[in-house]
Order: structure tokens, then sequence, then C-alpha cells
């Protein structure tokens, strides 16, 4: 087995063109520059292996993920598996490294290759006093986010951080960033983001979305609504309003509510003095 390190800026794209490997050298030991609180990937290219293999990383307990081998399901339980290795062509390996927290200085890791032969690769971090910003997902090339596959979030009917339950005075609902008013029959009076062109959060209020409050009619003719309900589930909420017109006769109840659309109504049996049924 070659162990090769290739640079997180360079991905390997084409794995069977060992073209890739231009210009690198194969070896046992390889360093690495750190910022402070950031989320490192490293790429090792396997050759002149095949088989499967177990990987184990010593070193940096806890903050090391090798993500050919591990992870977290669509459950959220972790898993872990063997490394399948093909002979002739290049085979990636990718291990993220959280120094989250940690003080400037050195330290390492070993990468054991556990299979149809055994190797061992060190890898040397030397952690700068830099520090980068949200851990280096704001930069593609740090290849950071692959850490956000192991994410938990929204697993759950929780609201997922930064954002916030929806708050309603029975009127007006509140969510992060923008209120949205209600009319009596439910429609929309009006709707305020306090988001600037920019997308950053603001405490003015930076946009109005409506001129007037919108309206429900039919050939000129508004509803007459009832008092809106609301059926609480636990982890959301139905709000629904029932509403009637002298021109049209629903073939249920009308209907206006957060998870249906509104139902589909027909014209009243014209007579000799009345307007043709709209279409």
């Amino acid at each position: 087995m070659k162990i090769y390190q290739k640079d997180r800026t360079a991905p390997v794209r084409l794995f069977d063109d060992l073209s890739e490997l231009d210009g690198l050298n194969a070896g046992t030991a390889f360093s690495f520059s750190v910022l402070r609180e950031e989320y490192y990937v490293v790429q090792l290219l396997l050759t002149e292996c095949s088989g499967e293999y177990e990987i184990t990383v010593s070193g940096l307990d806890g903050r090391a993920t090798v993500y050919n081998t591990q992870g977290i399901d669509k459950y959220g339980r972790p898993f872990r598996k063997k490394y399948a290795a093909e002979a002739g062509r290049i085979n990636p390996v990718y291990i993220g490294f959280d120094f989250s927290g940690m003080e400037s200085g050195a330290c390492c890791a070993a990468v054991r290759f556990s299979g149809a032969e055994e190797q061992e690769v060190l890898l040397d971090f030397q952690i700068r006093e830099e520090a980068v910003k949200n851990h280096g997902y704001d930069d593609l090339w740090r290849l950071s986010r692959l850490n956000w596959l192991n994410s938990t979030r929204a697993q759950d009917h929780e609201v997922v951080p930064p954002f916030l339950p929806i708050e309603t005075d029975g009127s007006t609902l509140r969510l992060l960033g923008r209120t949205v008013e209600l009319g009596e029959d439910l429609q929309l009076r009006q709707v305020e983001s306090f988001f600037d062109e920019g997308v950053c959060l603001t405490d003015t209020v930076q946009l109005r979305l409506l001129r007037a409050p919108s309206a429900f009619e039919i050939k000129g003719e508004s509803f007459t609504c009832d008092a809106p309900s609301v059926e609480n589930h636990g982890d959301s909420a139905v709000l629904t309003v029932r509403g009637r017109a002298r021109t049209c006769a629903p073939r249920r109840p009308c209907t206006s509510n957060a998870r249906d659309a509104w139902n589909t109504l027909s014209p009243s049996r014209p007579n000799r003095t009345s307007r043709p049924p709209f279409t």
C-alpha cells in the first residue's frame, strides 16, 4: 500500500486517473497548518491495495471522523463499516478533525489501516494563533462542511436554532425576522420583513409586502366569514375559517386553513334572471 496526501483545495475527481498523483510523494507522515477553531479535513489517497480495511484513528480522541467508514444515519444512530479499496485506482480517504476549543500548539494523530496488510500514517498538526470564523464552514475550499453530514438537527419537531417557535396573539404571527398579520377571514392583511437586501436581520421593518389587505372574492363578491377556529396538535396548529357567498353554493363548507387550499366551489344553478355561472 502506498499513501499520498493531497491538499484539500484540490480534491481528487478522477479516481481511475493516476495522473492525479503527479507531483505527490507517498509517505507515512504528513504535516498540516491549522487555524484555531477550524474543522480541518485531511485527504489521503491510497494506491496499490485492494480488499477491505478497518480504519482507526488514535490521538485527538473524539475529535476525528473517518467519513468513508463512520457517521450518523438518517435516524440519528451512529454507524461504522469497513473501507473497500480497489486495485489499479485511487482510493480516497477523508478524515475530519475538530479543533474547536483547542489552544495553539502542536498535536498529532495516527491513522492505521488494517486488512490484507497493515499500514500506519502519522499526521502532525500545528495549530496557529489565528482563529477562523464559523469553524471554516464559510469557505468551501476547506471542505469543513463535511461535518454537516453527521448533523442531528431537525430529527425531531424542535425548532432549529437560530429560528424561534412561531408566536401569535390571535391576529399576528411572529417568526424570525417577519410578522404576518391576519384578518378575521384569515386572509393576509400585511406581511412585514425585518431583513435588509443583504439578508441581515435588523430591528426595523425593511419591507411591507402588501399594498392593501388581500381578499377572497368571486365575481367581485366577498365571502361572509365566521370567526376563525384553532386546532392545537401539540407541535402544530391549524387555523380554520368558514365563509359563504350568495352567488355560489359550495360542494362542501368553504374552508381555508393552513393545510388545505381553497376548496372547489360550484355556482348556483342559474335561472332566467341570474347571471351566467362563472368559469
